[in-house]
């Protein structure tokens, strides 16, 4: 299991919450030990995108947020999603 983080941009430079609205920013992607970061205004979409699939199960802190940027901006089809009894974060799963 993998953690799941992005950072959106708005056009006034602050952090947007509309994915029809505003960029994708970072992706960050941790295993408990390392993480990894991608920079989707200087990396490939494509490496974005492959670096979220290969992981066949993310936590979030917000899913449904994730969910919506990951798919509106890298095309990533993120399946089902669980709260766990007791934790303020989303399991999600991926199509694969």
């Amino acid at each position: 299991m993998h953690g799941l983080d992005i950072e959106t941009a708005s056009s006034n430079g602050g952090g947007e919450l509309d994915p029809d609205k505003g960029r994708l920013r970072l992706v960050q992607i941790s295993d408990g030990s390392r993480v990894q970061v991608y920079d989707a205004y200087r990396q490939p979409h494509e490496l974005v995108r492959a670096a979220v699939e290969v992981r066949p199960e993310l936590v979030a802190h917000n899913a449904t947020f994730e969910r919506r940027w990951l798919d509106a901006h890298l095309g990533v089809a993120l399946r089902g999603h669980h709260n766990p009894p007791g934790g303020p974060y989303e399991f999600v799963s991926l199509c694969g």
